[in-house]
């Protein structure tokens, strides 16, 4: 069974010296529940993968949390700057220790890592009067010692050895279609008859990734599709054959980064206006999706202008 928010006690979360009162009574309570959210837990594995591609991202990508946050606490919780803070630090302390145990890091990697994270997030989660502010180099360092202890020979699936990147996304993938419905989706696509099943799964995979990175990715493409295939009624050689020509597909794209077809860019951009109708910040939350689908900010404001007529 996987461990929950209140399987780390407060006692035990390092971020509570950065903010003690995001442990106290209800704000801890409703911590708890917010970080077992599904889609809560995988919004923070994403934003972690996008710093680990674009440091800039620690802070760009922050109203992603937020927004999550103030969705599910409905407005009904004043000291939502605690719940949240409360929330990631109990996520950080989950991630590493997944992380760690996955990478076989030790114990004082786990730890180092991990503080440096937290002291990373609490630049922009912790509310201060104090000036305060991150430096580059340090956030390159943890960068690259994170990538270091993230590598590996080989994979864990039959279906790895493509890969060039061993280990760096197998949580991020796992995590990724863990929580939330693109196996079932990928279930649904991976049917369809009209075109060639690895076109199918390279198309998939591709639009998945920058949906989640906001940018062109061979080999998290990769990995997420090797994930995403492993579950399949389908022969060990049937899935090393189709793994492969969507490789080449990959591969082939990566020169071209793909475009959607007009049916996908039309649920994308139907997406992005759903976000915007429900008052969400859809100009920073859905930035990898407008990315994803070719889609303008002036094309969402064009239609829901359209759609509140």
């Amino acid at each position: 069974m996987e461990p929950t928010g209140k399987d780390v006690t407060m006692r035990a979360c390092d971020g509570i010296k950065f903010l003690p009162s995001a442990f106290e009574g209800e704000s801890y309570e409703r911590g708890c529940m917010l970080v077992d959210d599904d889609q809560f837990y995988r919004i923070y594995v994403q934003y972690v993968l996008l710093v680990t591609l674009d440091v800039s991202k620690l802070v760009q990508f922050r109203p992603h949390l937020t927004y999550r946050a103030s969705q599910f606490l409905a407005g009904k919780h004043p000291e939502s700057a605690e719940v949240l803070w409360c929330a990631i630090s109990l996520a950080t302390e989950k991630f590493f220790k997944d992380k760690a145990h996955l990478h076989l890091w030790s114990a004082q990697d786990e730890k180092e890592m991990k503080l440096q994270w937290l002291e990373f997030m609490a630049l922009a989660f912790v509310p201060t009067t104090s000036q305060r502010r991150l430096e580059k180099s340090a956030i390159d360092a943890w960068v690259s010692k994170f990538r270091e202890l993230n590598k590996r020979s080989a994979g864990p699936l039959e279906l790895c050895g493509p890969c060039t990147s061993k280990c760096q996304y197998q949580y991020e993938a796992t995590a990724f279609i863990k929580h939330s419905i693109m196996q079932n989706d990928f279930d649904i696509e991976i049917e369809k008859t009209e075109k060639p099943k690895d076109e199918l799964l390279a198309t998939f995979v591709a639009l998945q990734t920058m949906r989640l990175a906001g940018r062109w990715s061979l080999d998290l493409s990769y990995c997420i599709g090797a994930h995403l295939l492993e579950p399949q009624r389908l022969t060990s050689d049937d899935k090393k054959i189709l793994i492969s020509g969507a490789r080449i597909r990959l591969e082939e794209q990566s020169k071209t980064p793909p475009k959607p077809t007009p049916e996908t860019r039309k649920m994308i951009l139907d997406a992005i206006v759903q976000q915007a109708l429900l008052g969400a910040p859809w100009r920073e939350i859905c930035v990898g999706l407008m990315e994803a689908g070719g889609i303008t900010p002036e094309e969402v404001e064009a239609e829901i202008a359209t759609q509140k007529k």
